[in-house]
């Protein structure tokens, strides 16, 4: 995780929006009079105020400017070399040669104006003081030129801190008890004098301040504030001690503090306490859009962190200066590279246990960002009605934001012993994003049927995803595994609820190897699925623009070997299952060292044994067959190996098989086959059709080829 640490409490708070506001240069556009400007050198004198602990006076310093008003532009003076005297120095600028009056600010600020008779400045609300001293970039001092001299007054006004004897800090905070502006944005009324009668914070101006820094046991820090504010229920200073700890000095009186003024705050009689919070819970999971601010509730006593995970905080802004009344503003990112669509940007609250502390604010992007994320939304999904998948979701379906490799480790669970997903309802948003899986799984041990896949089990959509690498399925046994499946997508499909779902734009080019799996399986080894299984309640299953371009290897022992499905039925009355506009590119090496009994090898579906339909498929990848001297008892087919049922096996269930407009142009070929053996079961298009009286073939092109060879 990228953390940054914002100190946000209840009194323990930053604004970050008043600091990073678009600045433009200004000035009094006061129209009329000569335009001839001269050089002018402005002795200036900062006010003698014991503000600057370690002296009686604010001390410039070399790098120290000042802006120069003439009445039409603000104009930079720049401090003449060896003129500096402690507060006096020398500055030089150039400015109106018949300016009617010159006014001064400290420091130089581009953005500022002069016009009306009053100045415009800005205190920062993120302030990091030097021991004995103010951040000298939070001053501002204000005057009249008199005879080329300006004496400054203070535009602001200060609040010393001393930290108590054992008080290191790495924070100290500072805000209004009802909600006073301290810092931003502001302007002051300039008197004929030149004194600065009044302070106006501006709209934007904030309600706290933070320094953030390595602040010593027993030093004292000055906070620059707004001057003349009126605190009607008093102060609150908090300081990070770290640990967890928070020092608490809350001043109750009503605080009013004048320009140059300084008001003391004693915290080594100030109450510690451990922090204690409860946020937002992951489910009340907010979506941004980008550049989009919300206001999120916390409840708590303090907010020591905010923790961007995983892609932060580049581009996030918080401003935490509603906090006292329970709110904090989250401001998405104008752009974040390689997030898309920008909703995926969420906050999700707080983690209680594990390696984020209770204390953290986590803001993150809703969805899978991560192998982290992969692993963590597995085990939520495996926990059922125990667990909480919703970080990982957006709009419902878990959404990968990024590409992610995942391997043994992660796609095996270590609570369980299964790979990924177990079933898994909830749709699959692949955004186009690419999972590579480089995995062996050997089952020797497995105490229960194996649907070895990304996912094992599916009952919901899968769109947009790309999907490569490698799996391999060792030792598959006999009587656990008879029914088991080794798939690039899925394992199997089945549902005990009607359902219709769809796969659409999944690219899977995963290479799949099953190894020695034991005599007697019936396994279903496919590009996509190993088996759909409606079960005893019809469910429809659309699979369209979709493409399987590995390779798929393996020996005997496994029933169906094929680019998109391996059994397009079970159950009754069993699953209607659509291909459209799919492609099997791929490769089959399906070697034989022993007869295994019904085969089925196809670039499309092995065994469509319920209602099935491929529209508009291709079948171009090279389909090969060893059949190791020996005859191979086999059903196949470019486009399936074994379609239909007899009309006395469906029954009433009046099943249809239809192949429409679909071409093969792979080249299937089978060698080392025993001589005599039967090869009516090749064919381009189907393997075996069991009935031609449920089964339609209408605008298939055969542009393949077979090829048959003998053993010697």
């Amino acid at each position: 995780m990228k953390k940054i640490v914002l100190i946000l409490t209840a009194l323990l708070m930053a604004g970050f929006v008043s600091c990073n506001k678009n600045e433009k240069p200004g000035g009094d556009d006061t129209p009329g009079g000569k335009t001839e400007t001269v050089t002018k050198t402005i002795s200036a004198t900062l006010p003698a105020t014991k503000v600057a602990l370690n002296g009686t006076s604010i001390n410039w310093e070399a790098s120290d400017a000042i802006s120069v008003f003439d009445g039409k532009s603000n104009n930079k003076f720049s401090m003449v070399n060896g003129t500096m005297s402690g507060s006096k120095a020398d500055f030089s600028g150039k400015v109106l040669e018949d300016a009617s009056e010159l006014v001064v600010l400290y420091p130089y600020n581009a953005s500022s104006k002069y016009t009306g008779g009053k100045i415009t400045g800005r205190i920062s609300a993120n302030q990091n003081p030097a021991a004995g001293d103010f951040d000298h970039s939070s001053y501002a001092a204000a005057g009249k030129v008199a005879n080329d001299a300006v004496t400054l007054n203070s535009a602001v006004a200060f609040v010393k801190v001393t930290l108590g004897s054992s008080q290191n800090s790495k924070s100290i905070a500072l805000a209004g008890n009802s909600g006073e502006a301290v810092a931003g944005d502001y302007s002051a009324t300039i008197a004929s004098d030149g004194s600065v009668s009044a302070i106006t914070p501006d709209a934007t101006a904030v309600t706290s301040l933070v320094c953030n820094g390595d602040y010593k046991a027993g030093s004292s820090y000055l906070l620059t504030v707004f001057a003349n504010t009126a605190f009607s229920k008093g102060i609150t200073v908090t300081a990070d001690l770290g640990g967890g700890n928070i020092a608490t000095k809350a001043v109750s009186e009503k605080v009013t503090i004048a320009p140059g003024a300084v008001y003391a705050v004693d915290m080594s009689d100030a109450k510690i306490s451990q922090i204690s919070v409860s946020y937002v819970t992951p489910s009340d999971t907010l979506t941004f859009n980008l550049g989009e601010t919300k206001e999120v509730s916390v409840e708590g006593v303090n907010v020591a962190t905010i923790d961007f995970d995983p892609f932060g905080p580049a581009g996030w802004t918080t401003d935490a200066s509603a906090f006292a009344t329970g709110k904090v503003k989250i401001t998405a990112p104008s752009t974040v590279e390689g997030i898309d669509p920008a909703a995926n940007m969420v906050l999700i609250g707080t983690a209680a246990t594990g390696s984020v502390a209770t204390d953290t604010l986590v803001v993150r992007i809703a969805g899978v960002n991560n192998k982290e994320d992969f692993i963590a939304c597995r085990e939520e999904v495996r926990a059922g009605a125990e667990g909480d998948p919703s970080p990982y979701l957006v709009d419902g379906q878990i959404t990968l934001n990024a590409d992610i490799t995942i391997t043994d480790d992660d796609m095996i669970s270590k609570k369980s012993g299964r790979v990924f997903f177990p079933v898994l309802d909830i749709p699959i948003n692949g955004q186009n994003k690419t999972v590579t899986i480089n995995s062996v799984f050997d089952a020797s041990e497995a105490a229960e049927t194996q649907y070895y896949g990304f996912i094992q089990w599916m009952k919901a959509d899968i769109k947009d995803l790309n999907l490569t690498g490698s799996m391999e399925l060792k030792n598959m046994p006999k009587r656990e595994c008879r029914w088991g499946a080794v798939a690039g997508v899925f394992g199997a499909q089945g549902t005990d609820v009607e359902c219709k779902m769809t796969i659409s734009n999944v690219k899977c080019s995963v290479d799949l190897t099953a190894t020695a799996p034991a005599a007697g399986n019936s396994i279903r080894m496919s590009g996509f699925t190993g088996i759909i299984a409606g079960g005893n309640i019809a469910a429809e299953i659309n699979i369209k623009d979709c493409v399987y371009s590995g390779t798929l290897t393996t020996t005997e022992n496994v029933r169906e070997c094929t680019g998109f499905i391996g059994t397009s039925g079970g159950g009754t009355p069993g699953s209607i299952v659509t291909l459209t506009n799919c492609e099997f590119s791929g490769k089959i090496d399906f070697n034989q060292t022993a007869v295994h009994g019904t085969l089925r090898i196809s670039g499309m579906v092995g065994s469509a044994e319920r209602t099935t339909t491929l529209y508009k498929c291709k079948s171009s990848g090279d389909i090969n067959a060893n059949a190791g001297g020996d005859a191979l008892v086999s059903d196949t087919g470019g486009l399936a190996g074994m379609c239909g049922r007899t009309n006395a096996q469906s029954g009433e269930l009046n099943m249809t098989y239809s192949i429409l407009e679909c071409v093969n142009t792979s080249a299937i070929k089978v060698t080392n086959l025993k001589s005599g053996a039967d090869i009516s079961h090749i064919q381009q298009i189907i393997g075996t059709a069991k009935s031609n009286a449920n089964l339609t073939l209408d605008g298939n092109t055969e542009g393949g080829s077979v090829n048959i060879s003998y053993a010697n």
